[in-house]
């Protein structure tokens, strides 16, 4: 079965050289120094891959961008959603080569396979919250008409799947199953609430707010019990920031904004006029 794996072959041609290689300095019987230079080779070839691959994906989207004008194409090269995706191929190329150059017994094995795990989790987090940040955008920019203040949800998105990135990483490093932590971190519920109070308080807020269309991006507010008073630049899931008329940034919790009375002068703003009693 080993020989219908393509990486069984290459992973046997490579062995083959570096004994060679060890019969010339004369390390014949080190087995060690054999590893060594396996890992260092093949992570040379994963590296060298991912770039070329890397080249060749990203000279073909400007090129198709030039002669389309694809202004998604555009945002993808700006946004290097595709160079982070592309972080995913030297491990994907490793995973399937290194286990030829170790047995099963071996210490430096279990640590370079672990580290190498832990590496390609947080490449794929990487690459899907790069893609969803992409996502967001390109909904903000085309759906969200009204400004609605929907930065908190990606941020929530986000946050979740790099808490999940790290519960992944942590049983790769420990050796034991995702859901052992999971069922063990119940009786740290209390401490995670009190760790995470503002982000779950934001994401509550921000969906009140989106929800009651009560803020939107480019509102002028006035809040009483603060010094906000001028244009909401930008609402994400733990602050909302406010450009004050004198050019100054105030940043608010999103929560006060709910728990408390503030002003919206939308509704002037859009009449084009102002009553004066």
């Amino acid at each position: 079965m080993l020989a219908l794996i393509p990486s069984n072959q290459v992973a046997g041609w490579l062995l083959i050289h570096i004994h060679r290689l060890l019969d010339l300095i004369g390390l014949e019987k080190d087995k060690t120094a054999e590893e060594v230079i396996y890992i260092a080779i093949v992570a040379c070839i994963a590296l060298c891959l991912g770039w070329i691959i890397r080249t060749l994906i990203l000279l073909t989207v400007r090129k198709f961008v030039m002669l389309r004008h694809n202004t998604l194409g555009k945002e993808l090269v700006q946004h290097k959603v595709l160079i982070h995706c592309s972080h995913i191929i030297p491990p994907l190329v490793m995973l399937p080569l290194l286990p030829f150059a170790f047995t099963e017994d071996s210490l430096l094995r279990t640590v370079v396979f672990r580290i190498l795990l832990v590496y390609t989790t947080i490449v794929v987090c990487r690459a899907i919250c790069s893609v969803t940040s992409f996502v967001w955008l390109r909904f903000d920019e085309t759906r969200n008409s009204k400004n609605l203040p929907i930065k908190g949800i990606l941020d929530t998105i986000i946050g979740i799947l790099w808490f999940i990135a790290l519960i992944i990483s942590v049983a790769i490093i420990v050796n034991k199953s995702p859901a052992n932590l999971l069922t063990g971190l119940g009786a740290f519920a209390a401490v995670l609430m009190l760790v995470f109070k503002d982000s779950i308080l934001g994401l509550v807020a921000g969906l009140q707010l989106s929800q009651n269309d009560m803020l939107r991006v480019g509102d002028w507010i006035v809040v009483p019990s603060t010094i906000a008073n001028g244009i909401v630049t930008d609402v994400s899931l733990t602050a909302v920031k406010v450009q004050n008329f004198d050019n100054t940034i105030v940043t608010l919790p999103p929560y006060t904004l709910v728990s408390t009375s503030f002003q919206n002068w939308r509704g002037m703003a859009d009449s084009g006029c102002r009553r004066i009693a």
